[in-house]
């Protein structure tokens, strides 16, 4: 029988656990989806839970972010109204733009908790974990079809061919892996800078490398190098000039050695793609994007004012297909998902629904009161947007809302 202070004790960690599943829920990002989908749920159900209680109803639209979310979830909602897709593809795009609806509880369940802190901590120690084993899946040092093997075969987890194949890709595609990994060469930096860290110095460099040499997202690519632009113009000065050019003189001579190999390949691959499409060839990377993109234009050029409802884009893109007769197996290119948010709104809103989420991404810049950190996580958001479709997709969709949430955050706060 349970006594008074085990009761005490008990009701104390009841209380207390909910602070960490946010912050497992970052640890987990590029290890396992199931673990962080239920993470994520647990917090959801959580800050609900508080808010009911509460009765913080001021608290929970104080911010233009989180309004701006709020409308553009409930434009979706009411766009079922007026929708030209079908039930699959509107209930597939409520349930994965419901991302939207969970950033003022995920607002919320920080401003409960104040664990910022233990978020950033744990994302940086599940994404430099993943780091290690991009290197050593590189390498060859590590057997990873054997560990990918015994995941299937102990029935813990089938992980995708793409991936498998993949030289540096763990457990997520390279794309997500690419993003996360530039923001955590960001975050590092910007920690290691403060608290003076040869070992996040470390965590921010290697996170680098393996992006612009062994990574093969371009998306990632222009992030990173976005992100290192937002680093120099703040800190780089002067009497630090030397530091900056021996730095660049290391990574000049990387790309004469054979890591150096991939980002020629990824270079001479856009080309490549590029002379495709002026064939009107567009099996390739860069064709299927000028599909999705060109489709989208012509989608707001046909119903501008509130687009053609949620889960829509699918159904347009087949038309699109069969009126312009495109060379391009229909299977590589007919989905839900354009592969950038900016398409993906304007066709299911139109431009009232792409000046809601360009408002939610002006918003996410000016209400961070000039905060360093906010400036790499409006870059991370908005690049993510322009390049693929980040709120749709699962673990990117998590990762966003995540660092959104942190927004707020002054550097001097930061702790590791």
């Amino acid at each position: 029988m349970l006594n008074y202070d085990n009761t005490k004790y008990i009701s104390e960690l009841f209380l207390k656990t909910p602070k960490y599943f946010l912050p497992l829920a970052a640890f987990f990002l590029l290890i396992s989806t199931a673990i962080t989908n239920i993470l994520l749920i647990f917090t959801i159900i959580s800050a609900i839970v508080i808010f009911f209680k509460k009765r913080d109803y001021r608290i929970s639209l104080k911010s233009k972010i989180i309004r701006y979310s709020l409308l553009i979830y409930i434009s979706l909602i009411l766009s079922f109204l007026y929708t030209t897709g079908n039930e699959h593809e509107i209930i597939d795009s409520l349930k994965k733009y419901i991302k939207f609806l969970y950033i003022p509880l995920i607002f919320y369940y920080t401003s409960i908790y104040k664990n910022e802190n233990l978020i950033i901590s744990y994302f940086i120690k599940g994404s430099f974990l993943i780091l290690c084993l991009s290197y050593l899946k590189y390498f060859s040092i590590l057997d990873f079809e054997a560990i990918y093997d015994f995941l299937e075969y102990a029935n813990i987890a089938t992980i995708k061919s793409k991936i498998v194949l993949d030289v540096t890709g763990i457990f997520q595609n390279y794309l997500i892996q690419g993003i996360i990994f530039s923001f955590l060469s960001f975050i590092c930096f910007i920690l290691a800078k403060r608290n003076n860290s040869f070992f996040l110095y470390m965590i921010s460099a290697l996170s680098f490398i393996n992006i612009v040499f062994l990574n093969n997202s371009r998306t990632a690519y222009i992030l990173v190098f976005s992100l290192l632009a937002i680093i120099l113009f703040k800190y780089i000065k002067i009497n630090k000039l030397i530091t900056f050019v021996g730095a660049a003189c290391i990574l000049l001579i990387l790309t004469y050695t054979n890591i150096g190999n991939n980002f020629f390949e990824r270079v001479e691959r856009i080309n490549t793609d590029i002379e495709l499409i002026s064939n009107d060839n567009f099996n390739s990377s860069v064709g299927k994007r000028f599909i999705w993109t060109k489709t989208g234009i012509d989608n707001i050029k046909n119903r501008p004012i509130f687009g053609y409802g949620v889960g829509s884009y699918k159904a347009k893109i087949e038309d699109y297909i069969l009126i312009n007769s495109i060379n391009i197996d229909a299977s590589l290119i007919v989905t839900n998902n354009p592969h950038s948010e900016f398409v993906s709104i304007s066709t299911q809103l139109g431009l009232f629904g792409l000046a809601l989420f360009i408002m939610f991404l002006i918003s996410l810049y000016k209400e961070a009161d000039s905060n360093f950190l906010a400036y790499g996580i409006f870059s991370t958001v908005a690049i993510s947007s322009l390049f693929n479709s980040a709120f749709y997709d699962n673990i990117l969709g998590i990762f966003i809302i995540i660092i959104i949430s942190l927004s707020y955050i002054k550097i001097e706060k930061i702790k590791i």
